[in-house]
């Protein structure tokens, strides 16, 4: 028997998707159906319930404690393509090992992702757990971050799945109004201290850079403010002192402090309650006022891809956008080893 039709008889549950021709010529299909063979994937019909017309669960699971707020954003939209995909009932969780998991969980909530969205699905946790199951997301091993501009199928399934839930969407609105006032705003991006020599990272840019694009949308556009998304102090000084007034920013957020490299998400000598949530809904806000704002400057993040998503998903464009051209370096220390320094304090004496 060949090896194809190996795979093809082992997968029972998935009975009438499967077409060799398909498997040969798509690769994303490809992509799906191997990491199902190798265990990257595990899906299951609960019998006794059966959930949802009786579609496959999928349990989409991140718990990942160095991985920003949208790396998970962005591979949940990833998960939930395939779910959509290959009509699966997809549950996700952000586990207790998530940056943004808090203990005593938050309003009652102990799922860090259902802090600030609506599950995806009519599932709950008792549907989706079970010690016989090991049930796992698609391992691709591929950095996150998007050079390419096509959104087009993230869009889609972002306006199908991605929804905030009551209490972050009036709390995040409510800012964004009293902090743009209405007003034809610039939106930029300094990704967190571009914090050095980081494997798999966007190579950092300098300020001056941002200064000289900021000062052509400020000439092409007539701006009448600033907003500026960074979690570095240093950023926020520099930029203030040079554009005084017309920059705003959120005053409330824990950043790096003026001098450190240390990210906020990474630095253990924070001490405010829920500090881990309010990380997530400090960024989460701030990505969200990206995508409000008619121009957008930024270099290459997940938060800019995140904010140029979200805005095609309310089907609207910048007036005016610039995303930096950066190469990704392939060289440098892991950001795990990185992460582990920030949190041992020494990172800063690099």
């Amino acid at each position: 028997m060949s090896k194809l039709k190996e795979k093809i008889k082992k997968m029972k549950c998935m009975k009438g998707i499967i077409l060799g021709r398909r498997y040969k010529k798509d690769n994303n299909f490809k992509k799906i159906i191997d990491a199902y063979i190798n265990g990257n994937i595990v899906l299951y019909e609960d019998k006794k319930k059966k959930l949802n017309n009786e579609k496959n669960i999928y349990h989409i699971i991140f718990d990942s404690p160095t991985s920003g707020f949208f790396a998970c954003w962005l591979w949940g939209l990833y998960a939930l393509y395939y779910a959509d995909k290959f009509n699966l009932n997809p549950f996700i969780e952000w586990t207790s090992q998530n940056a943004y998991y808090e203990k005593d969980g938050i309003d009652g909530k102990n799922n860090a992702f259902e802090y600030y969205f609506e599950q995806v699905s009519n599932l709950k946790m008792e549907d989706v757990k079970s010690d016989k199951l090991n049930i796992n997301i698609l391992n691709e091993k591929q950095s996150t971050y998007l050079i390419d501009t096509d959104y087009t199928q993230l869009v889609r399934i972002n306006k199908k799945y991605m929804k905030l839930n009551e209490n972050t969407k009036t709390k995040i609105y409510k800012d964004i109004n009293e902090l743009l006032k209405g007003k034809k705003t610039l939106a930029v991006h300094v990704r967190g201290v571009e914090w050095g020599n980081i494997k798999r990272h966007p190579i950092p840019l300098k300020l001056e850079e941002y200064i000289k694009e900021i000062d052509k949308a400020i000439e092409q556009e007539n701006f009448e403010q600033i907003f500026l998304a960074t979690d570095s102090d240093d950023t926020i000084e520099y930029l203030s002192n040079k554009y005084k007034d017309k920059i705003v920013y959120y005053e409330d957020v824990a950043r790096a402090t003026k001098g450190s490299k240390t990210l906020a998400l990474f630095d253990s000598t924070i001490e405010r309650k829920n500090n881990h949530y309010l990380l997530g809904l400090e960024v989460l806000r701030d990505m969200i006022t990206l995508s409000s704002c008619q121009g957008l400057i930024a270099g290459v993040s997940n938060i800019s891809t995140a904010a140029i998503i979200t805005k095609l998903t309310n089907e609207e464009e910048y007036k005016y956008k610039h995303i930096f051209e950066q190469k990704i370096n392939n060289n440098g220390i892991s950001s795990q080893e990185a992460v582990e320094k920030m949190r041992q304090g020494k990172f800063n004496k690099e």
